[in-house]
């Protein structure tokens, strides 16, 4: 796992050393699950940005963001069986600004519409983040 992500090693050090692998009674929620994709996509965006200067003119992810599309279209692929992950990594815009509000601040993931249910539900209502 940590061989697999030679430029970002000490973050996904601590992620992988803090996930709960030893008793099963305590697995994830949905949240924490949701948290660590976020988190692992605003590291693929943050090389991404540090690597290319941003282009205000360019509208397409993929050629503005490589390594985050990249990124998202492979998580898509691996959750063919989780249909609510999936479907966030079907819109990578969203995943985008999730990944955006992630680099800011970490307060969001207290939020009650930090959940799967809620995210896929605005997707499906609005094509985006709002107020429900």
């Amino acid at each position: 796992m940590i061989e697999s992500h030679p430029k970002i090693g000490s973050t996904v050090i601590y992620r992988f050393l803090s996930r709960n692998t030893q008793k099963d009674s305590l697995c994830a929620t949905d949240v924490e699950k949701l948290l660590e994709i976020v988190s692992e996509l605003a590291d693929h965006l943050e090389v991404d940005l540090r690597q290319n200067v941003e282009d205000d003119d360019e509208d397409e992810l993929e050629i503005a963001y490589p390594k985050f599309s990249a990124i998202v279209s492979a998580k898509a692929a691996m959750f063919k069986d989780a249909k609510g992950y999936r479907l966030l990594c079907l819109v990578p815009s969203f995943v985008l600004g999730l990944a955006m509000t992630y680099r800011v601040t970490r307060h969001y993931n207290h939020s009650p519409w930090f959940t799967i249910k809620s995210l896929v539900d605005m997707i499906g209502d609005y094509g985006g983040v709002s107020d429900i």
